[in-house]
């Protein structure tokens, strides 16, 4: 319950706007736990990230899940980082027990701050 407070503070009453991409039952199966939490007001999915591009531009979601896609695809043919890099990406698939989050963080470009970023992501890994 704390985690579906910390959300509504984080976008507001609005709830949480999410955009799917996956054309698999397993997309389906995320599609339909996403509508069914409470804390999520709107989902909307499509086949491939290029399709979603549009959808992205005109209306930014709060996060975008990637559900058995190959997060390649964010930096190839359509590279999703560099034009929506405020927006946090999740990687899931259905043959793994693993969700990866991938998010831009700005950082000032100080060598102090380089070197906390650097040692940050360092224990981060450490700990998993």
């Amino acid at each position: 319950m704390l985690h579906t407070q910390i959300w509504y503070i984080m976008v507001g009453m609005e709830g949480i706007r999410v955009c799917l991409v996956g054309n698999t039952l397993f997309a389906d199966n995320v599609a339909q736990m996403l509508r069914g939490c409470e804390v999520v007001s709107q989902v909307d999915r499509f086949p491939s990230v290029p399709e979603a591009m549009h959808y992205i531009d005109s209306q930014p979601p709060n996060v975008l899940v990637l559900a058995d896609v190959d997060a390649t695809i964010l930096v190839g043919d359509t590279p999703f980082l560099p034009i929506c890099p405020d927006i946090p990406v999740i990687c899931t698939d259905y043959q793994s027990n693993l969700l990866k989050l991938i998010n831009t963080t700005h950082v000032s470009a100080r060598l102090p701050d380089l070197i906390k970023a650097v040692t940050t992501l360092k224990a981060a890994q450490a700990q998993r």
